[in-house]
């Protein structure tokens, strides 16, 4: 890559072709997703069960977390298909 500086700014030229990020950086970014949802799914209900909490509560508990989750992803795919 070549830098050029017009003005005190500094350009880069595009004389080289872009370089695309490697795979396993993708796998870093959707981590937390997996971990927040892995988490509403499997250890959540199994400690508050443990705690004494009523089946339905925890459904009831569970299901208003995922909910979050599930209004994003209906923000993402609602304006695509209008």
């Amino acid at each position: 890559m070549v830098l050029t500086t017009v003005a005190g700014y500094v350009f880069a030229s595009m004389s080289e072709p872009r370089r695309w990020p490697v795979p396993w950086v993708f796998s870093v970014l959707i981590l937390p997703l997996g971990v927040y949802t892995g988490f509403i799914t499997t250890p959540l209900p199994f400690l508050l069960s443990k705690a004494g909490v009523q089946v339905e509560a925890i459904a009831r508990i569970t299901g208003l977390i995922s909910f979050k989750r599930s209004a994003i992803e209906l923000d993402d795919v609602v304006p695509a298909v209008w």
